[in-house]
């Protein structure tokens, strides 16, 4: 009867991690779907385009600390692709220490259901281009 014990605790505690496994996993599998929906929820073009700013500025100042360059000016703006994508270059213009004009550009691609509602694709692809 003692060689049952140590087996059967054995057996208890092994039921006790496989339980605990796969709450964890569950878990982790809640908060991950959680987080692909606000992710991914369909937005209007300002607020996606506004998204960006706090981002862009914070890349802007690494860049001007990193460099002697002088900020001049900077550009956002979405642009119509097709009916699955559309697009956002972020442009930023320098002068350096010899007074020439440098840009800086950035493009990314976007799939429209996943980030912007109906009615801002619609927008997008009437005006072609967004600005901020």
């Amino acid at each position: 009867m003692e060689n049952n014990k140590p087996t059967n605790l054995k057996e208890e505690l092994n039921r006790f991690i496989d339980v605990a496994i796969n709450s964890a996993e569950t878990a982790i599998k809640s908060v991950i779907q959680n987080l692909k929906q606000k992710a991914y929820e369909p937005t209007t073009l300002e607020k996606f385009a506004n998204s960006y700013i706090e981002p862009t500025d914070k890349a802007l100042i690494n860049e001007l600390k990193n460099t002697k360059l002088e900020y001049i000016g900077g550009d956002l703006k979405l642009y119509y692709i097709d009916e699955s994508y559309f697009g956002i270059v972020i442009s930023w213009y320098f002068k350096n220490e010899e007074q020439k004009f440098i840009k800086r550009k950035y493009e990314y691609k976007y799939n429209n259901k996943r980030h912007l509602t109906e009615e801002a694709f619609n927008k997008l692809k009437e005006k072609k281009n967004y600005h901020v």
